[in-house]
């Protein structure tokens, strides 16, 4: 979560919806280059130290999603998965990537499941980081009644009793994890929750063409993980 010293080119890209923050480390060479796709409430921060550590060797790129971090809120105020996805089609052409690596962690692996369906012929290869699971396993009403808190007085209450509940024991990222999504617009917060109803894995699953890689925590990987749905799709349970 700390944003290390690092070398990386960052700018601004133009997406679908406003501008997109990018931060680019592009290397000549024959390595596939990698794409980076955040957390919802998080940044592209998230990923330097990773980044950092595959500088040599890769080219990498990373961008704070739509309405997070320095990127512009969506002029349609849409969340939408599918609308998401193309903001990544965006930042790869902004980097000229042809083909690459994408990687995305929880709210953003849903985001990269969904390009992988909707563009397969723009990736060498697709990893999901604790990814969240099909909506529809959702015990009924959970997702409504968690809006109707964050559309209320408590959302700060509301906010940081959820990103704690999936942050894990480490109380140092907890606490990263919560001051960034309290940093993170509300109105961004609430749309990717009034998103979540929509989403539709089985709508992208059979689309995915690419060597494909699932790493999640092994209370996570139950019927309904994002994994599970397309035949075949490897996983790792942590």
């Amino acid at each position: 979560m700390n944003r290390h010293d690092t070398n990386f080119d960052e700018r601004f890209a133009e997406g679908p919806q406003g501008k997109l923050f990018t931060s680019m480390s592009l290397r000549t060479g024959k390595s596939t280059p990698i794409l980076f796709v955040h957390s919802d409430g998080g940044t592209i921060h998230h990923w330097d130290s990773i980044r950092a550590k595959l500088n040599a060797d890769f080219s990498t790129v990373a961008f704070d999603r739509r309405g997070h971090g320095q990127s512009d809120a969506p002029r349609n105020h849409s969340f939408a998965t599918a609308d998401a996805a193309a903001d990544i089609t965006a930042v790869a052409n902004a980097a000229k990537l042809e083909r690459f690596v994408l990687v995305g962690h929880s709210g953003g692996a849903v985001t990269a499941f969904a390009f992988a369906g909707l563009y397969p012929q723009r990736l060498s290869g697709l990893v999901l980081v604790d990814p969240p699971p099909d909506p529809a396993i959702l015990p009924p009403g959970m997702i409504e009644e968690t809006l109707k808190a964050l559309r209320g007085k408590d959302y700060a209450a509301t906010v940081e009793k959820y990103f704690r509940s999936i942050a894990g024991d480490d109380k140092s990222v907890a606490d990263r994890i919560v001051a960034d999504a309290l940093a993170t617009p509300r109105e961004t917060i609430i749309g990717l929750f009034e998103t979540t109803t929509s989403f539709d894995p089985k709508s992208y699953a059979g689309l995915i063409q690419c060597p494909s890689l699932s790493i999640i925590q092994s209370q996570y990987d139950v019927e309904g993980a994002l994994h599970r749905i397309p035949p075949g799709f490897p996983h790792v349970a942590i």
